[in-house]
C-alpha cells in the first residue's frame, strides 16, 4: 500500500504527493550527481592531490555578505604548473580571497581535476561543505524514492491487472 493511501488523504492529495516524491527524486538525484564530482575534486586538492602550480588573478568575480575581514571574494584566473606542462586559463578560485586582492596578484595553488576550479594550496576543509551539500541532496533523493516505493511497483501493477480481469 502506497503512502498516499495510508495517509488516507483524497485521490489528489495522492497524486500531489508523488508529484513532490517525483521533484525531491530528480532534484536530489542531479544534486547528488552534481556535488558528488565535485566532492572528488574537493576531496583530492585538500589531501594533497593533484599538480601544483601558480595561479593569477585576472577578474573578479563578486565578494559575500559579510563584512572584512571575514568577507571572501570570488576570482577567476589562469592556473600554471610548476613545471610549465599544463595551463588552464579563466579557472575560478575555490574559496575565493579576502577583499583587497587585484587582478595581476600570484598565489600558490592546486589544480585537482575539476572542470571549473582551481584550489588554494593551503585549502584543506573546502571538500566538507561540498560533503555537507551532497548528504542534503542524496537525503531528497532517498526521501523521493522512500515516498515512490518503485520496488512495490511491479505487485501493484499486476493486482490491477488481476482485478481487471476477474
Amino acid at each position: 500500500m502506497g503512502l498516499g493511501a495510508r495517509l488516507g488523504g483524497p485521490p489528489n492529495m495522492r497524486i500531489r504527493l508523488v508529484v513532490v516524491a517525483i521533484g525531491w527524486a530528480i532534484i536530489g538525484g542531479i544534486g547528488a550527481c552534481g556535488s558528488g564530482f565535485m566532492l572528488v575534486s574537493d576531496w583530492r586538492a585538500a589531501h594533497g592531490g593533484g599538480v601544483t602550480g601558480t595561479f593569477t588573478l585576472t577578474e573578479p568575480l563578486g565578494c559575500d555578505r559579510y563584512q572584512p575581514p571575514r568577507q571572501r571574494c570570488g576570482w577567476f584566473g589562469d592556473f600554471r604548473s610548476d613545471d610549465g606542462k599544463k595551463v588552464r586559463r579563466h579557472m575560478e578560485l575555490a574559496g575565493g580571497l579576502p577583499m583587497g586582492a587585484e587582478v595581476g596578484d600570484m598565489l600558490p595553488a592546486r589544480d585537482a581535476g575539476s572542470l571549473t576550479a582551481v584550489y588554494q594550496v593551503n585549502d584543506k576543509n573546502r571538500w566538507r561543505s561540498t560533503a555537507g551539500l551532497f548528504a542534503v541532496f542524496s537525503a531528497a533523493f532517498l526521501l523521493g524514492i522512500i515516498v515512490l516505493q518503485p520496488w512495490s511497483w511491479r505487485a501493484r501493477l499486476r493486482r490491477r491487472r488481476a482485478t481487471s480481469r476477474g
